[in-house]
């Protein structure tokens, strides 16, 4: 994520997913992730208030799967910020 330009992440403690702060891209995290969704192919989903960080919420968005699947999402994620 941080070589996508996303650099704020939640500890995943453990989990299979990945909370990631998008402030500096975004201020509508649903937003976001509709234009991710139809631009990128890449499905995430709008971090909320019941994310574990507070920094994260309203400007955040999770990620979810394996490890591979992750990885080859951040990769189109960072291909989409770089436009």
């Amino acid at each position: 994520m941080p070589k996508a330009g996303i650099e704020t992440l939640a500890p995943a403690d453990g989990a299979f997913y990945i909370y990631a702060d998008v402030g500096r891209f975004t201020n509508d995290s649903e937003e976001f992730c509709r234009r991710v969704l139809s631009e990128a192919g890449v499905a995430i989903t709008p971090a909320s208030t019941s994310t574990p960080t507070a920094a994260i919420a309203g400007s955040g968005l999770s990620f979810a799967g394996s490890t591979e699947t992750i990885a080859k999402a951040a990769e189109r994620l960072g291909a989409f910020l770089k436009r």
